[in-house]
Parts: C-alpha cells; sequence; structure tokens
C-alpha cells in the first residue's frame, strides 16, 4: 500500500501542472482503459496506481497481467488518489506515462519515408491553440487519420496536461509530436522540404475541398478566437476555409480540423484508385 511520502504519490502530486510534467518528464493517464491503451500504443508507463477494490477485480488482475513487464503497479487508497489529483470524480486506476516529443525535422523526414497518411506525407499543424479540449478531440482525429506529424506551435496548450490527454482518448502516446517556439520557422523548413502548406482562414474565397491534398500536405488550423496568426496565414501556399450554410459562421478547431484532415484523406484515396 503507497503512502503520502512515496515517490509515486509525490509524482501523481507534481503532474497535475505544467510545471510539474516538465521536471518529472511524465504526464497522467486516467482509467484502466487509457492505461491499456498506453500500453497497447507503445507509451512508457513508469508506474499504474490503483484502489484496493480495483486492485483485486478480475479487470485489476488483468490489467496487471498485461503490464508485468512494463512497469510497476501499486495500491493506495481512494482517498491517497483524489487528494493528489483534486479533480471528482476519482478515477480507480491512474498510470504515469513518459513525456515524449520531436524535432519537427525528424517528423518532416517521415513522411518522406512512407510513414504518414496513405502515400505522400500529411501532417497538422495548430497556431497558439488555446482550448485543451478542443486540442485532445482534435489529436484524436489526427491520430485517426495516421498523420506523419503534429506541429504545435507557441502558445498552444500543454498536449500533456490531464484535459487533452483525456479528450485525445489516448492519441497523446502514439503521436509523433513536435512543440516548437518558432511556429514560422517550422513552416518555412516544411515549404523547403517540398510541402505544401494550407492554412485554415475564414476570410477567402478557397473552398478547403479546392486542394491537391495528395502532396505531401502541411494543414494548419489556428486560435479558437483570432484564428491562424497573420506571419502563418502569409507563408501558405493556400488558405482554405469550410463554408457554412447556417447562421454559424465557425467551426472550433477540433471541427475544423477534422473534416479538412479527412478531407485529404479521400482525396488520396480517390488518386490511388484512379491509379494516380
Amino acid at each position: 500500500m503507497s503512502g503520502q511520502k512515496d515517490d509515486v504519490i509525490a509524482a501523481l502530486r507534481r503532474v497535475k501542472t505544467a510545471p510539474g510534467r516538465e521536471r518529472q518528464g511524465l504526464y497522467l493517464v486516467e482509467t484502466a482503459e487509457m492505461c491499456r491503451r498506453a500500453r497497447r500504443y507503445g507509451a512508457d508507463l513508469e508506474a499504474v496506481v490503483c484502489t484496493p477494490a480495483f486492485a483485486a477485480s478480475p479487470e485489476g488482475e488483468e490489467l496487471r497481467a498485461l503490464l508485468v513487464d512494463a512497469c510497476p503497479i501499486y495500491v493506495a487508497s481512494p482517498g491517497l488518489i483524489g487528494k493528489c489529483l483534486e479533480a471528482k470524480p476519482t478515477p480507480d486506476c491512474v498510470g504515469l506515462a513518459r513525456v515524449r516529443v520531436s524535432e519537427w525535422a525528424p517528423l518532416l523526414e517521415r513522411g518522406w519515408r512512407g510513414g504518414g497518411a496513405e502515400e505522400a506525407g500529411l501532417w497538422l499543424g495548430v497556431d497558439e491553440g488555446e482550448n485543451a479540449d478542443n486540442l485532445g478531440m482534435l489529436l484524436r482525429s489526427a491520430e485517426a487519420a495516421a498523420v506523419s506529424g503534429v506541429l504545435l506551435g507557441n502558445g498552444t496548450v500543454d498536449p500533456f496536461g490531464r484535459r487533452v490527454v483525456r479528450g485525445s482518448r489516448g492519441a497523446v502516446c502514439s503521436l509523433p509530436l513536435a512543440i516548437e517556439d518558432d511556429m514560422a520557422a517550422a513552416v518555412r523548413a516544411a515549404r523547403a522540404r517540398g510541402v505544401q502548406v494550407v492554412a485554415t482562414s475564414a476570410n477567402t474565397a478557397h473552398a478547403y475541398e479546392d486542394v491537391d491534398y495528395a502532396l505531401p500536405t502541411l494543414l494548419i488550423v489556428g486560435n479558437e478566437h483570432r484564428g491562424v496568426s497573420a506571419p502563418i496565414l502569409a507563408l501558405a501556399d493556400r488558405c482554405v476555409k469550410i463554408p457554412m450554410l447556417g447562421q454559424i459562421n465557425s467551426l472550433n478547431i477540433s471541427v475544423a480540423g477534422s473534416v479538412a484532415l479527412f478531407e485529404a484523406i479521400r482525396h488520396r484515396r480517390a488518386r490511388r484508385a484512379a491509379g494516380g
């Protein structure tokens, strides 16, 4: 039984904050299902902490068998876990996973090696995305689209925060992520590599379908209130919008990014079916 002074309990407390996650190099994975996904998706689990009731349950025994060679499993009272997380409802099982981020250059190279969606590389960029729930859902779509990598610019919320991880349903455990302070420099690097840059914007006449997504493409979505910033828009080869047919004139970035990503997948499948 783990107590308040145990290292794993101290780590649970620290990863609640971005500075704590940075110092520890760990982030929180909540619930047994998310711990299973983390293991299945290749995340480096450092520890799992569960309640006595869960540990004694058939599901707990199954999880222990899955993680027997992966990480230690600790038992702590629901009250202690709840005190560490300061959130309700208190999960009966949580994991600590190792933060993994990449430099942007290797992710660009990865797309050219056939590691991305369909044939040519497909990357997602997020420019100053501030909403944790939106980012989590967008990363979930990016993982489903098998993107070659995700570029997160300065001002974007921490992808390893609790709400992002939860909203992504574990996608952060497998997605190749790059966090770059200089978004413009990263975009210029993509262009120099022959990648077309497509940015979403409400202030354009070009529809999101009118792009050849069969080419290597970096799709960029922007801030929930201001959209993609002017310096990044200036670097884009094409700015596109999703036409709104009702009275609401915008979509949040998780929806807009998902629509555009799967339009890219549709283009690529159509090109392949046509023998192109």
